[in-house]
């Protein structure tokens, strides 16, 4: 750059860069205030299309006409989000002042006057003209609460420039006595480079004026206390640090603009420029965000929580100033140095602009944004660096315009045009509270209304509604009634200084939070019944639906914070999964998740709140955001004393809400008198009681014989809400029932609250026959919009298997039946098939889509089938990593047929035999301690409620009720009876179609045959049998030498049920009625169970004394008691 020619290939390489820049914006964020890159979509801040609104003058630079009037056309001056003064002033009105100093359109002019009435909150809500530094709502003139006041210049120049435009004399007194102020008040530690700019310096130049001598003062004392072998020490907290940040790279530019050679600013820059080869690679490459250095040597890193670059300007505007002042080339060399580095880190491919750095060791560790100031400072010094160096001119030359303090051009004002007070608005200060202005053709009461809505919303004492509405008309009716809307759940009321939107939020959070049934329908009749009798300022917020990974979905209802949903998805996720080395991941997950929601709707919180760590000598204890400090502390081991644990947990919950009760398991009985039926539902820690609920009923659904009419059911699930809610915060109500009308002669897919919308459609599916994938995934996608969480529906998948056919399963068939089917067809068709090539099938597909099932039947070389729930168990676990041996559900079958016309495969059939008696105790057990880990203890189980208060005796002596309430049909040879009660005959008879009743040839012939003649049928069918008594012994013998590994077969104790449950415990006064009870069930087993017990005698026989205490052990295998037996009351042996 030592040239004109070359100078101008560098200026048109940067207006290249900043028009792709710009366009980028244009196509994926057009109107947003700022452009994310990587997302290609835009993002709001402040709602005022910042990057737009900041490039004014740079379309009207290069002459970009068609951008220009389409940009000058767009006018979103006027924001409800919060907004700070910098931004507002500087950033929006300064850049729109420029672009009319530039253009002359009035359109421009009566915006800047708009704007500028409305930023005058900041100053006026003071009562010292010293401006707040951040607004709630722009719109609304009211100041942030928290809004601390600043002095540091801002809007000096810009509120001069307006009054010289409008003639306005109340901007001019804004901007000379926030000056004067400033002067005397403001402290110079903290904003001191914004201070001199804006106070001392630039104030002079826009009037071209003589710096004052106080300015060299006061920049003097500053230099002599920061100033440091070249490089200024950051002041933070009154501590000076050896840290530099970017934005003090200002500082040699203006010192520059000031013309004064008496300060070491060539050093200054010399380190600016130092900071760009910073990193690792020593090249010259886009700088952190501030620097550390050494006192001894002046060396300098990157700061360790700094290392981001966010493209700042300042070393550009600094090279800028810096050329002018000497027009020395160099200047321009290391801009051009500065722009290469930009487009070598920042630079995106396929034209979507550029993006910030997460980290600059880091290539391509891109943050996805493109901040406006890239446009609106960074491309523009260096375009105009490049320019000046190559024509010796400038577009905007020093005696004419100042750039103000966000990088836009103001015109200099030569001599001061004089000012008339005219007559304003009419408006209110409220002093700490904001300003009050009254718009075009708006009464006063609407006024009045709208200004208290807004303070209430960002929480600012109640407004006196009344008085503000008669302050500004005498003439206005300013009688405003409080709102009283009855409701299902309670009278909505609101008072005349409350949003009505938020109000009406507030009300529906309230009801959740009490257990009651609410929905969309029902928020959307309250809100227009509200807005008929009071303005509305703000519409309801929109549902919203997250797509995340794996096809589930997150939605977040409008009466929610999208902050809590996502901590309550985090609970759900990590509950069970607190890996600690993935905690920084799930953290920054759940932040983008409340990001996402955010730039969507109005949030009241967007931070997910920080991980605390209780530390006391050697005990530690961490609190994550989504966990309640009880569930914390109660993670805590055991031996710790409980004093520290209360030390402990009073230090967690000074800084985090408890007492919502999420550590706690809630157990409630539920009787449901039309079943004649109890069940109980659990709620265990940190699950959210409708999730409960849901569960409970969708179980409670699925029992035999549980019937009930969907309003007594809908009542009975209110009533469970209102009891969790009492003794749990619950976060959401249940879903309302749901009707989608997809085709016209199709009847209509109904889904209830509580039913997954996955499984739903897929019943639908298969019951219709509508098989359509794009209309189940439209149901799908419209039922999971009002799911809270989404589970994905299946995607149909197919293969192709070359020379035999091709295989299709759709969303609600198991992938592993699928392929199951394929393979007997093929077969029947005289294909040959090898295992290997099924199960790679199998594996395909569950790689596209969740399998419940990731073993095939087909390819193994045994199948074992176990009429019993332990042994059952501890055979799954034992072959789960092995394909070779199949464990067969309780409905499948093995074997040949009887007539031996049907042999399908060579595969080898296992049964386990269990003396009936042990049997039928241990399936009564099983089902009165509520089945699976409890999992029937169900509304409508009825089994479980008739045997709640029997024991043996009773049950044995009422067949009749044992048929009614417990499927067990006379234990019949059918799949009537329930897999746990039925004979061991339906296994051996059954062919190896499996649940084909019609296979069961001559039942009655064997019902009463002798153990030989069993033995010798089971021969017939290919079945060898496995003695449970001894199955640890059988297990090495017949099953481990399938196995692929040794290591991968190993048969680990499992624990059965409790029979003390149906026998009552040993000893006492109880002892002779369990002994009694035991042998009546003699009779019991011979009526019913006859063909199984000579099996069993046959083949598993054991001659061991009645209600001898001797364990199965001592008659055949001491492993069998390892494996099974739970403690000493599961099980005396007996013989019948």
């Amino acid at each position: 750059i030592n040239n004109a020619s070359s100078s101008f290939a560098a200026a048109e390489r940067v207006k290249t860069a900043w028009k792709n820049a710009f366009f980028a914006y244009v196509e994926y964020g057009y109107g947003k205030d700022e452009l994310k890159p990587l997302s290609r979509q835009g993002i709001d801040t402040i709602g005022m299309g910042l990057t737009l609104v900041e490039s004014l003058d740079m379309l009207w630079l290069f002459d970009m006409r068609e951008e220009l009037q389409s940009a000058l056309a767009f006018d979103r001056t006027s924001t409800g989000k919060a907004i700070s003064l910098y931004t507002a002033c500087s950033r929006v009105l300064g850049s729109i002042l420029s672009a009319y100093a530039l253009t002359n359109d009035d359109r421009l002019k009566r915006r800047a006057l708009s704007l500028g009435e409305r930023i005058a909150a900041f100053f006026l809500a003071s009562n010292d003209s010293i401006p707040y530094a951040r607004m709630a709502s722009l719109a609304d003139g009211v100041i942030a609460p928290e809004s601390e006041k600043i002095a540091s210049g801002e809007c000096v120049l810009e509120f001069r420039e307006l009054a010289r435009i409008t003639h306005r004399r109340d901007f001019l007194n804004i901007s000379s006595r926030h000056r004067q102020q400033s002067i005397l008040f403001s402290s110079k530690d903290q904003n001191w480079i914004s201070y001199y700019e804006n106070v001392l310096l630039k104030p002079a130049l826009q009037l071209n004026q003589p710096i004052p001598a106080a300015f060299y003062d006061q920049v003097q004392q500053m230099h002599t206390k920061l100033y440091r072998n070249g490089h200024l020490l950051h002041n933070a907290s009154q501590q000076l640090r050896h840290h530099m940040p970017q934005s003090a790279c200002a500082w040699p530019g203006l010192l520059a603009l000031a013309n004064t050679a008496k300060f070491k600013y060539l050093k200054l820059v010399q380190t600016c420029l130092k900071a760009h080869v910073s990193t690792t690679t020593g090249n010259f490459r886009l700088a952190p965000e501030a620097v550390n250095f050494n006192a001894l040597n002046n060396d300098m890193w990157p700061a360790p929580t700094a290392r981001h670059s966010s493209l700042r300007p300042e070393t550009a505007e600094t090279l800028l100033y810096l050329y002018r002042r000497s027009h020395d080339s160099k200047w321009a060399y290391y801009g051009w140095l500065l722009f290469q580095a930009i487009e070598q880190d920042a630079r995106l491919s396929q034209g979507v602009g550029y993006a910030q750095l997460r980290d600059v060791d880091v290539q391509q560790s891109y943050h996805d944004l493109m901040p406006s100031h890239l446009l609106a400072r960074t491309l523009k010094s260096l375009y105009l660096l490049f320019i000046e160096n190559a024509t010796m001119s400038s577009p905007f030359p020093a005696s004419k315009w100042i750039f103000n303090g966000a990088g836009h051009p103001l015109p200099v004002i030569a001599n001061e045009e004089e000012t008339i007070i005219i007559k304003k608005k009419k408006r209110i200060i409220i002093p700490g509270v904001g300003l009050l202005i009254k718009k075009i053709g708006e009464s006063a009461s609407v006024a009045a209304l709208r200004f208290a809505a807004a303070c209430n919303r960002v929480g600012h004492p109640p407004q006196n509604v009344t008085h503000l509405c008669e302050q500004l008309s005498y003439t206005d009716s300013c009688q405003i009634e409080t709102i009283i809307i009855p409701t299902k759940f309670g009278n909505f009321t609101c008072e005349p200084w409350r949003d009505p939107t938020r109000a009406v939020l507030a009300f529906f959070r309230d009801a959740v939070t009490r257990g009651l049934r609410i929905s969309r329908e029902q928020l959307q009749v309250v809100y227009s019944a509200l807005c008929k009798a009071r303005p509305c300022f703000e519409a309801l917020p929109s549902p919203l639906t997250l797509a995340l990974g794996g096809g589930y979905s997150l939605t977040v209802e409008p009466w929610e914070e999208p902050v809590d949903v996502v901590v309550k998805f985090a609970r759900v996720v990590l509950a069970n999964n607190n890996s600690v080395s993935n905690k920084e991941y799930h953290r920054s997950l759940a932040e983008t998740m409340v990001h996402w929601f955010c730039e969507r709707r109005f949030c009241a919180r967007t931070e997910l709140g920080p991980t605390l760590r209780y530390i006391k000598e050697s005990l530690v204890v961490e609190c994550d955001f989504w966990e309640s400090p009880e569930f914390a502390v109660l993670k805590l081991s055991s031996s710790l004393s409980q004093q520290a644990k209360k030390e402990a947990l009073n230090w967690l919950c000074e800084r985090r809400q408890c007492g919502q009760n999420l550590h706690t398991t809630l157990r409630l009985r539920v009787w449901e008198a039309a079943n004649e039926s109890v069940g109980e539902l659990l709620c265990g820690p940190l699950s959210d009681p409708a999730d409960c609920v849901d569960e409970f009923v969708r179980k409670s659904l699925n029992v035999f014989g549980f019937e009930l009419p969907i309003p007594d059911l809908a009542a009975a699930v209110d009533s469970m809400m209102q009891w969790l809610c009492a003794r749990r915060i619950c976060s959401r109500s249940v879903t309302p029932d749901l009707s989608l009308r997809l085709v016209e002669e199709y009847e209509s897919l109904v889904v209830r609250g509580w039913e997954d919308p996955a499984n739903a459609v897929g019943k639908y599916a298969k019951k219709t026959g509508l098989l359509n994938e794009t209309i189940l995934k439209f149901a799908h996608g419209q039922l999971c919009r009002r799911r809270w969480l989404c589970a994905p529906l299946p995607s149909r998948v197919g293969l192709e298997f070359s020379g035999v056919g091709s295989l299709s399963c759709r969303e609600f068939e198991e992938p592993a039946d699928c392929v199951e089917s394929f393979a007997h067809k093929a077969v029947s068709g005289g294909h040959t098939l090898h295992a290997s090539d099924l199960q790679y099938m199998l594996n395909l597909m569950c790689t596209q889509r969740k399998c419940n099932r990731y073993k095939l039947s087909v390819v193994a070389h045994a199948l074992i089938m176990h009429p019993g729930k332990t042994a059952g168990r501890a055979l799954a676990t034992a072959l789960a990593k092995t394909t070779n041996v199949f464990v067969l559900g309780h409905d499948r079958r093995c074997g040949r047929s009887i007539n031996n016309s049907e042999n399908v495969s060579s595969q080898a059939c296992f049964l386990v035999l269990r003396h009936p008696a042990d049997r039928f105790i241990s399936a009564l057990a099983f089902k009165k301690q509520g089945g699976e880990h409890g999992g029937e203890r169900l509304l409508g189980n009825q089994c479980h409620r008739w045997l709640a208060d029997r024991h043996l005796a009773d049950v044995i002596s009422d067949p009749h009720g044992l048929n009614t309430y417990c499927q067990f049909a006379n234990a019949s040879v059918h799949v009537s009876t329930h897999c746990v009660f039925r004979p061991l005959l339906w296994w051996l008879l059954g062919g190896s179609s499996a649940m084909n009743d019609t296979s069961i040839l001559n039942v009655s012939s064997y019902i009463h045959s002798d153990g030989d003649s069993l033995v010798a049928l089971a021969k017939r069918r290919g079945v060898t049998f496995m003695c449970y008594d001894t199955i640890a012994a059988d297990f090495d013998r017949l099953i481990r030498p399938y196995c692929d590994v040794a290591s991968a077969c190993h048969l680990k104790r499992q624990n059965p049920s409790n029979h003390t449950l149906v026998l009552g415990p040993s000893g006492g006064t109880y002892e002779k009625k369990r002994r009694a009870a035991e042998a009546a069930l003699v009779p019991f087993i011979n009526r019913f169970y006859a063909a199984d017990l000579a099996l069993y005698n046959r083949h598993c026989g054991r001659s061991i004394p009645l209600n001898n205490d001797t364990d199965v052990s001592s008659s055949n295998s001491a492993a069998a008691m390892e494996i099974l037996q739970t403690d000493a009351n599961d099980v005396t042996s007996t013989s019948y």
